[in-house]
C-alpha cells in the first residue's frame, strides 16, 4: 500500500509539471508572437553575416532586394527605431534566395572590393573555390549562410531558455504552485490524491498535449482545469493564510523555523519552475509511463496472487487429517 501511494503521488505532481508545462509554453509563444524576438534577432545576425552592424548601407540594399522585399510587410525599418517597430522583418529565409540576392549585389556593383571588402571577400572566395559555375558559387554562399544561421539559432535558443525560466519562476510564485506543498498534500489527503490519480488517468488517454499559443482565456480555463481539483495551488485565502504562518515566530521577530520555512517555499517554487521548463512533451511521456507501471502493479496491491491448485489441494487434505 505504501509503494502504491508513492507511485500516486508520483503520478499528481506529474499532472500539475504536465498541465503548467503546457501553460508555460502557450504563454511563452504568445509573448513571443506579440514581440517578434526570432524576427529581431534573425535581422540581427544577417547585419553581423554583411558586416553592417549599423544597418544603413549593405543590409539596407539586402532587404530591398526583390528577393528579400516580398517576405515583410512594409519598407525596411530605420536602425534606430525601437523592438516594436521592427516586427515585420522575416524571421526565416531560404538560403537559396540570401545566396542569389548577394550574389546579384555583387553583379551590379553594390558589393565591392572598397565598400564592403568582407563580403566581396567572401564572394570572390566562393568563385576561386568552385570555379564560376553559378550553382555551385550559390551553393557555396548558402552554405555560408547556413553556418552563420546556425550561431543565431543557437544564441536566440539560448537567450529563449532564459526567458522561459525567468517566466517559469514567475507562474510558479505568481499562481503559487509550490512543489513541496502539492506533495504533502496528496500524501495526507486520500480522497484528494484519488481524484487527482483519475484526472490524471484521462489526461493520459488524450492525444499529445497541444502546446501551441492560446488565448489569455484559455490559458484561464486550462488553470481553472487543475485548481478546481482541489490542490493546494494559487492565492486563496487559505493558501495565503498557510504562507504567512510560515514566517511567523512565536512572540515575534526572527527565528529559525520562519528562516526554514521561508527557505522550503522559495525550494517549491524553484522545483516548479525547473520542473515545468521541461515542457509538456516530457511530462506526457513521463505520465504514461507512471501509468503503465500503475496499472502493473494494481492488481497485486489489491489482492494476494491466489494460491496454486497443489497447494490449495494440500491445505484441503491436511485439515481433513
Amino acid at each position: 500500500m505504501f509503494g502504491s501511494q508513492i507511485l500516486e503521488v508520483g503520478v499528481g505532481l506529474v499532472l500539475v509539471f504536465l498541465i503548467f508545462s503546457v501553460m508555460l509554453t502557450s504563454a511563452q509563444e504568445l509573448i513571443e508572437n506579440r514581440l517578434k524576438t526570432r524576427a529581431v534577432e534573425f535581422e540581427r545576425g544577417i547585419r553581423q553575416l554583411l558586416h553592417d552592424t549599423e544597418g544603413r548601407g549593405l543590409v539596407k540594399e539586402f532587404y530591398h532586394h526583390p528577393l528579400i522585399y516580398p517576405m515583410f510587410r512594409d519598407a525596411f525599418p530605420d536602425p534606430d527605431l525601437k523592438h516594436s517597430q521592427r516586427r515585420n522583418l522575416p524571421s526565416y529565409m531560404p538560403a537559396a534566395s540570401f545566396a542569389l540576392a548577394v550574389l546579384d549585389l555583387e553583379r551590379t556593383g553594390k558589393i565591392t572590393s572598397v565598400d564592403h571588402p568582407e563580403v566581396y571577400s567572401v564572394v570572390q572566395q566562393a568563385k576561386a573555390a568552385v570555379g564560376d559555375e553559378a550553382d555551385r558559387v550559390r551553393k557555396y554562399l548558402e552554405f555560408w549562410f547556413d553556418s552563420a544561421m546556425e550561431r543565431v539559432s543557437g544564441s536566440y535558443k539560448r537567450s529563449t531558455q532564459v526567458r522561459v525560466f525567468v517566466l517559469a519562476i514567475a507562474l510558479s510564485i505568481g499562481l503559487n504552485v509550490n512543489t513541496l506543498t502539492i506533495a504533502e498534500s496528496l500524501t495526507q489527503d486520500d480522497a484528494l490524491r484519488q481524484t487527482v490519480v483519475a484526472h490524471a488517468e484521462a489526461q493520459a488517454r488524450a492525444a499529445t498535449p497541444d502546446t501551441q499559443a492560446e488565448t489569455f482565456a484559455s490559458l484561464k480555463a486550462r488553470y481553472g482545469e487543475i485548481e478546481n481539483l482541489g490542490l493546494p495551488i494559487g492565492w486563496t485565502e487559505r493558501n495565503r493564510e498557510h504562507v504567512m504562518a510560515a514566517f511567523r515566530c512565536p512572540g515575534g521577530g526572527v527565528c529559525v523555523g520562519a528562516v526554514a520555512s521561508g527557505l522550503s517555499l522559495m525550494v517549491g517554487w524553484l522545483l516548479t519552475a525547473i520542473a515545468i521548463s521541461l515542457g509538456a512533451p516530457f511530462w506526457f511521456d513521463v505520465l504514461n509511463k507512471f501509468m503503465v507501471l500503475r496499472a502493473t502493479t494494481k492488481p497485486f496491491e489489491k489482492t494476494p496472487p491466489e494460491a496454486s491448485e497443489d497447494r490449495q489441494l494440500r491445505n484441503a487434505n491436511s485439515a481433513a487429517k
